[in-house]
């Protein structure tokens, strides 16, 4: 099953030899032009369905149709939020296959169709199967749905404020010696916001005409090389004996880029910031922690 063609035709196949699924549609990555496709890109597939717990009732008909699944998840249906198998709720499989295939199958129910799946404004997607009764079915996308957007002033200032926070705490935790607390705050949310701001300035470049991805995983194609080799350094710091260096160097590539950002569209910005948070951070590393 890893040929495409094959397997794209087998999907279409299972879906008119099976009365029960009424329309089918691809979606994410494969149909957005965009994004990179390759060998490792996911099957994302959508079967819009009568009786949908005639699927959920039992997960071994995925096996018997598609073959030996390798792993699976079924985030609809976890320990926080299980599922409600006499509802007719849509249900996803996250499937990697033996055979290498990688697909997600959402099942939705023609009784229950969410807005998300409806209106003018959904994610790019093509329909491969429409059957008799469902003629009037359209899928009307906006291929600019993931595009970076141009940030509003209050949007900006917030993101500079997030930032800048987080550095305080960053301080804390290095002080501290908790390691897995500086990681989580610098590489996850701290770092949104510093690819937020990137994001922004390469757009200022790129005349916001391009998108960034899942995660950013597209961003490094609309930096330049300098800027990307110093992003990568601010992430990849794995020790805390470097960690207040990493952390000034985080917050320098930060501010140059949000200059860059406010005076493109002239918002205010608190120059200065950068150096009260930088003096904070030398207090904090030569503070004497005792009460």
């Amino acid at each position: 099953m890893r040929n495409y063609n094959y397997f794209m035709e087998f999907i279409i196949t299972t879906a008119k030899n099976d009365d029960r699924i009424r329309a089918v549609v691809m979606n994410g990555s494969r149909v957005d032009p965009g994004a990179l496709v390759d060998r490792l890109s996911d099957f994302d597939i959508i079967f819009f369905v009568h009786n949908i717990q005639s699927f959920t009732s039992d997960h071994n008909w995925i096996e018997r149709i598609f073959g030996p699944i390798l792993i699976m998840q079924k985030p609809d249906d976890w320990f926080n939020h299980p599922y409600d198998y006499s509802g007719i709720e849509p249900f996803t499989y996250l499937m990697h296959f033996v055979n290498g295939i990688r697909l997600d199958l959402t099942l939705v129910d023609l009784e229950n169709i969410p807005a998300s799946y409806r209106g003018n404004d959904l994610e790019a997607g093509v329909i491969l199967v429409k059957k008799d009764d469902m003629e009037s079915f359209e899928w009307h996308f906006n291929i600019d749905k993931f595009i970076v957007k141009k940030p509003s002033s209050k949007q900006f200032t917030d993101t500079v404020n997030e930032f800048f926070w987080l550095a305080t705490y960053v301080a804390k935790g290095i002080r501290r010696d908790q390691f897995l607390f500086v990681k989580n705050i610098r590489e996850y949310f701290q770092a949104e916001m510093l690819l937020t701001m990137l994001g922004w300035s390469a757009g200022i470049d790129y005349d916001f005409k391009f998108s960034t991805g899942n995660l950013n995983k597209y961003l490094q194609k609309y930096l330049p090389q300098q800027e990307w080799q110093k992003l990568v350094k601010c992430l990849s710091s794995s020790s805390l004996t470097t960690a207040f260096q990493d952390e000034r160097d985080m917050m320098a590539l930060f501010n140059a880029h949000a200059i860059k950002v406010a005076h493109f569209w002239g918002f205010p910005y608190e120059s200065d910031l950068i150096d009260q948070i930088s003096k904070y951070l030398d207090e904090v590393e030569e503070m004497d922690l005792s009460v």
